[in-house]
């Protein structure tokens, strides 16, 4: 597992950080509202959406989780986006 997070520039990192550039990719992206056990939903929907639309999975999945328990005590309140890189 790799934990990622934006930045807006790169410094001088600690032991156990590396900064590095990715990168650009095409990705379809979901937007899931609620719990993360429904996050599987957002991925079965993604997938079957490059599917049909002519698109092959290309790379590994990722989560960007951009409102959660650290925010937000309601969990129908958290947003996390799911991005599965793709290619025609």
């Amino acid at each position: 597992m790799e934990y990622c997070e934006a930045v807006e520039k790169i410094g001088v990192a600690p032991e156990g950080i590396e900064f590095r550039r990715t990168d650009p990719i095409t990705v379809v992206s979901v937007m899931h509202k609620g719990s993360y056990t429904g996050l599987r939903l957002a991925f079965i929907f993604a997938t079957n959406w490059a599917m049909e639309n002519g698109y092959k999975m290309c790379g590994y999945p990722r989560e960007s989780y951009i409102d959660g328990m650290w925010n937000f005590e309601d969990e129908n309140e958290w947003l996390t986006e799911v991005q599965i890189p793709i290619v025609k």
